[in-house]
């Protein structure tokens, strides 16, 4: 079973994620924004055998260099922002790719719309911030996911789809 965890980090107190595999001290780190000596204690002992990248903004990647040389790991993130941002990837990401970590997988969108209908509370609302080019797969998968729901896209400062709301039904 993996185990997420959030390490709130740098002055717009971005959250970094460890999604770590326990039986195997392994895991993928996502979006090391700020704090890079303080993200690598927190990490340590783990094995990262990712860095993952939701985007490319600023408070998104700000230690990502100083962790990636560090840690050794391969840097994953979505191409466009990879040229938009130009930020080295060893990868690139599309809908529906599959993560491994130790013997399970984390998968792009998908396996996070599943568990918002066990985490949403009636009238709760979701937020989730997605990469510019994910905003018609990310609304259908949450559609299908949580079709009693209000599902709409917000755009950013610059006109990007920016941020993915759920608003569940009572």
């Amino acid at each position: 079973m993996l185990e997420l965890r959030k390490l709130t980090v740098g002055p717009y107190e971005m959250n970094c994620y460890l999604v770590l595999h326990p039986e195997t001290s392994t895991g993928i780190l996502i979006d090391p924004g700020d704090e890079a000596e303080r993200i690598l204690d927190w990490i340590a002992p783990t094995k990262i055998t990712r860095i993952l990248l939701t985007h490319g903004h600023p408070d998104h990647v700000g230690a990502l260099v100083a962790v990636s040389d560090a840690l050794h790991a391969p840097i994953s993130l979505h191409a466009a922002d990879a040229q938009r941002f130009e930020l080295k990837s060893d990868d690139f990401l599309e809908d529906g790719d599959v993560l491994a970590v130790g013997e399970d997988g984390l998968q792009v969108i998908d396996r996070l719309m599943a568990q918002i209908p066990d985490m949403l509370a009636p009238g709760g609302r979701a937020l989730l911030e997605i990469g510019a080019d994910q905003a018609v797969a990310a609304q259908a998968i949450a559609i299908k996911s949580m079709p009693d729901s209000k599902v709409k896209i917000l755009r950013d400062l610059t006109d990007r789809n920016r941020l993915l709301v759920i608003d569940r039904g009572d």
